[in-house]
């Protein structure tokens, strides 16, 4: 969504926010046991004067979607809510639901629970 956002600001804009996400990123890395230096003073600043300034620069609306979307995720990172995660088994499952209901032909495709291997070429997997 970010990237997205970026690609449809000039060039300009997309640097200051290209800039904001990287002081989030140096205040999201700061830990809790460390005191606050310079960079991290002057980032957490730079954060909330770009945060009163969104809507000149992005519009009302925009600054909106970008504080209700995109701003909890520049500011933690690390928070597994923001991690992109899926099931494999869920994924295999879903693959093999569409390979059966588009149809599988053993004459044409060979044995469903035939070996094969991975692409690091190091296991043997078995689908069945």
């Amino acid at each position: 969504m970010f990237q997205r956002l970026l690609r449809m600001l000039p060039k300009d804009k997309a640097e200051l926010l290209e800039g904001y996400a990287k002081a989030c990123r140096t205040i999201d890395g700061l830990r809790s046991d460390q005191p606050e230096n310079e960079w991290h003073r002057r980032s957490r600043e730079f954060v909330e004067a770009m945060d009163a300034g969104l809507p000149s620069l992005l519009g009302k609306q925009e600054a909106q979607r970008f504080h209700r979307h995109i701003a909890p995720y520049l500011r933690n990172s690390y928070d597994s809510r923001y991690r992109e995660t899926f099931s494999i088994e869920l994924f295999q499952r879903l693959i093999l639901r569409r390979v059966l209901e588009l149809g599988w032909k053993t004459e044409r495709f060979g044995n469903l629970t035939s070996e094969f291997i991975l692409a690091d070429e190091t296991r043997v997997n078995r689908n069945g």
